[in-house]
């Protein structure tokens, strides 16, 4: 889900900054980003909604094949980001305040899974137990309360957007990539160890509560959090990149 956060945050920044180019900011933006974002996605929406309800019960069985609208949870985190996206961008017209302001926001969007990880005594990570698996996560209240939600997807999202303000940038500027190969080769040689990295902290997080349960402390979950959605973000945005 973060990954399809990250790419449109960054595409609302990149686009903007091209409309930026013929038109003034201003916030009389913000409605009409609003209402065209609005205008492209009911129509595809309402049509999956449709033969979800209707059509989709006749035509095929399978896994997933009843749970098919449950991939379109992101739409309502990510309509929520979006606003906020607008806004930061109307706001912040200047490289240092687009610096400040995302800034605090991705620090933010690391600590506030934490605290719900905390306060409501939930998994330092999304488990996938057959359980959780079998109903979609429906009733898992870490993924409810951590990971579907549009605050608590803050930090991925300005990632996006400081990528795109990033490419459109370098454009702009004549950046030649091919100066940089050497170190964009290690970058792409860094995801492996950064990837196991993340996955041994999954694994450790699945000893944990095999061994001690939910009484794992909140103090170490709430860390583990933190640092995980870190290690996912800067994975996703090599890919990006």
């Amino acid at each position: 889900m973060q990954i399809f956060l990250q790419l449109s945050a960054f595409l609302l920044a990149y686009n903007i900054q091209v409309i930026s180019e013929k038109y003034q900011l201003t916030w009389k933006m913000l409605p009409l980003a609003i209402i065209n974002r609005w205008l492209r996605l009911t129509p595809a929406y309402a049509l999956v909604l449709g033969v979800t309800a209707t059509w989709l019960q006749y035509i095929g069985t399978g896994p997933l094949w009843n749970g098919i609208t449950f991939f379109c949870r992101y739409l309502a985190a990510d309509t929520q980001l979006f606003v906020l996206g607008v806004i930061v961008i109307v706001l912040c017209k200047t490289p240092r305040s687009r610096k400040v302001v995302l800034s605090i926001f991705f620090l933010l969007g690391l600590v506030v899974p934490g605290l719900h990880t905390y306060f409501q005594d939930l998994d330092g990570t999304l488990i996938v137990s057959p359980t959780t698996a079998v109903d979609l996560f429906v009733n898992d209240p870490t993924f409810n309360n951590v990971f579907k939600r549009g605050h608590t997807n803050i930090s991925c999202y300005m990632l996006g957007l400081a990528s795109g303000y990033l490419v459109y940038y370098l454009q702009e500027t004549n950046f030649d990539v091919s100066k940089y190969k050497v170190e964009m080769a290690a970058g792409l040689l860094g995801h492996a160890p950064v990837q196991r990295l993340s996955d041994s902290a999954l694994q450790a997080e699945l000893c944990r509560r095999a061994a001690h349960g939910r009484a794992l402390s909140g103090r170490h979950r709430l860390p583990h959090q933190a640092d995980l959605r870190a290690l996912y973000h800067h994975i996703n945005l090599g890919d990006n990149l």
